[in-house]
């Protein structure tokens, strides 16, 4: 298991959290939602939350993505496999990792989102080869990094003076659960809960933006 750096502790300590109400709203609502994931205004909320119409994505590839959340599909190699065979606009096929872990988080909030920030202030770049079936492999091992990574961030009592900080500051509590750390927008849109938006600010502080 990769241990998380003091580098990043301290960074997540010192983390802005100004700005965050819009995202949390969104968050909210989406948590509130979530229950019919076919309603079109949800799923233009969600692909807006989370970019997915930036990302060059088909149409088919939309249909099939919002069909694994109305199936409660849970397996990350499932989905990963899945949507692989859906070529982009420009007739690629790509795994669509971060994306899948959204998926993942919105049926369970216990699972954190990986993006290129997490991977950058985490150190845990996706390494690819030519292997479809490695790469595969390769995501699933580097998810577990994350998840392994949020019970220590969650162990550490500054990170949790800035979890309760968060709370305080907003009046509905369900978008600052203790779990899934990992948020992937700057500035105002961030995904998930308190810890990953600590993520994002952190990474703001001390470097460029990343783009998914």
């Amino acid at each position: 298991m990769k241990k998380v750096s003091d580098e990043t502790f301290a960074h997540l300590r010192d983390a802005a959290l100004v700005g965050l109400e819009e995202s949390i709203r969104v968050y909210e609502w989406l948590e509130a939602h979530k229950e019919n994931p076919q309603n079109p205004v949800f799923q233009f909320v969600f692909r807006s939350y989370y970019r997915i119409d930036n990302a060059g994505l088909t149409s088919a590839w939309k249909v099939r993505y919002f069909e694994f959340l109305s199936q409660g599909e849970r397996s990350l190699k499932t989905i990963l496999e899945g949507l692989y065979h859906l070529p982009t606009k420009k007739k690629v096929k790509s795994l669509q990792f971060s994306f899948a872990t959204k998926l993942l988080h919105r049926l369970d909030t216990n699972q954190p989102i990986y993006d290129s920030k997490v991977a950058e202030l985490l150190g845990l770049p996706v390494k690819k080869g030519k292997d479809f079936a490695a790469n595969i492999n390769t995501c699933i091992v580097v998810y577990g990094e994350p998840q392994e990574a949020q019970q220590q961030l969650l162990s550490d009592e500054g990170i949790m003076k800035q979890i309760a900080a968060l709370k305080a500051a907003t009046t509905h509590g369900s978008a600052t659960r203790r779990h899934s750390i990992f948020f992937s927008r700057v500035p105002v849109r961030t995904d998930e809960t308190v810890s990953a938006l600590l993520c994002q600010r952190a990474r703001r502080n001390c470097a460029d933006p990343v783009t998914a």
